[in-house]
């Protein structure tokens, strides 16, 4: 008591409570309400209690007292204990203050990320309307698609329309990075793509394979614009872009860095090479094109690296050779049915674990030629 309260040893000597509490007094916050507890407790000799005393240094102490009773019950007067507990208290208001400004930090956390999904899937739904929602079905042909986001916005596009009357333009592929980033680049890839092949093919053409110079001027054209204006950006996609002639079955194409598409005909399984650097990567750049036909009951699957790049709980990749073998046997398969098993074997191999990339499968089967009635 003389420490806690800084009494002079000759105070406590006098054996006063009186003269000790008169000299406390003054180190208190509240002397009224200081001695008014002292003098309920006097006035009530079987109460115990216990409550903190505020000092005028700015420290709190915990003031215990109790009844000193012998076994016999008799009444000796009462004890009282006092402990500085201020840096207790301190700990306590710091941690409140920590613990509500936490709550407040995961409130603001909540709202944000609320607000965040919500403009997420307004990104969402507007990406989707840059895509065909639906895709061509031409005579002797049927078309299908599977496009799985591995967020909620893409990197990885498609499309499908005429570039001219007959020329049917497919079109797979897959900005660099992913998330909101990729996903605005997407849309303006997909857009000057589009744009660029229309316009080329509304165009007279003198050269003897306009599909190829279709094909050709769209690529070109989108490359130097991206390398041009969005150099600093150092964005680029792979691109495959073909055009299919509905009459021939002959897809002229050029593959500027993407994942080769699957040719599956009566020949076997074959795959159409890069012909060409990613779209956007550099300035100049002469892209190569080729051709193949896809005689009737051919299938020809393009898609993006989210489908080979699917691991397993092993860390293992899905690969191209089990997308090969797969195909092989899957023929005979509508555009849908080949789509949905190479989509159902994925998820499987995978354990149904989320994609950690965008998957995009866009098939294109020229349906076989009837047989002659007998």
């Amino acid at each position: 008591f003389m420490d806690i309260f800084g009494l002079r040893s000759d105070v406590l000597e006098k054996g006063s409570d009186e003269t000790a509490l008169a000299n406390a007094l003054d180190k208190v916050q509240d002397p009224n309400a200081f001695l008014d507890r002292i003098a309920f407790l006097y006035a009530n000799p079987d109460e115990r209690a216990r409550d903190e005393v505020a000092m005028v240094d700015g420290r709190v102490l915990d003031r215990y007292s109790a009844p000193v009773v012998s076994k016999d019950g008799h009444r000796y007067g009462r004890i009282w204990f006092f402990r500085d507990v201020t840096d207790e208290r301190r700990y306590q208001r710091e941690l409140m203050v920590a613990r509500t400004e936490a709550e407040a930090a995961r409130e603001e956390a909540s709202r944000y990320a609320k607000s965040l999904r919500k403009e997420l899937e307004t990104g969402r739904r507007i990406q989707r309307g840059f895509l065909p929602a639906k895709l061509p079905q031409p005579a002797g042909y049927e078309t299908d698609v599977r496009f799985k986001p591995a967020w909620q916005v893409a990197g990885d596009f498609y499309d499908m329309f005429y570039a001219a009357p007959g020329l049917l333009g497919i079109v797979v592929a897959d900005v660099c990075g992913k998330g909101v980033g990729a996903a605005l680049f997407m849309a303006l890839f997909q857009s000057l793509l589009r744009t660029s092949a229309e316009r080329a093919g509304s165009a007279p053409h003198q050269s003897s394979n306009p599909e190829a110079a279709i094909v050709i001027e769209s690529m070109t054209s989108t490359n130097d614009y991206i390398k041009r204006v969005h150099q600093p950006s150092h964005i680029f996609a792979s691109v495959f872009f073909g055009l299919l002639n509905e009459k021939t079955g002959d897809v002229t194409y050029v593959n500027a860095g993407h994942e080769p598409p699957w040719l599956v005909d009566a020949c076997g399984v074959s795959r159409l090479r890069p012909t060409g650097p990613a779209v956007g990567m550099l300035s100049g750049v002469t892209f190569g094109v080729q051709r193949v036909q896809m005689l009737p009951g051919a299938l020809l699957l393009a898609y993006t690296d989210g489908v080979t790049e699917a691991r397993n709980a092993a860390g293992d990749f899905f690969g191209e050779q089990r997308l090969r073998a797969l195909l092989a046997n899957s023929a005979a398969g509508s555009s849908a049915q080949v789509l949905e098993r190479v989509e159902q074997t994925v998820t499987e191999f995978s354990d149904s674990s989320p994609p950690s990339d965008d998957v995009t499968m866009l098939a294109v089967r020229r349906l076989p030629v009837p047989e002659p009635a007998a």
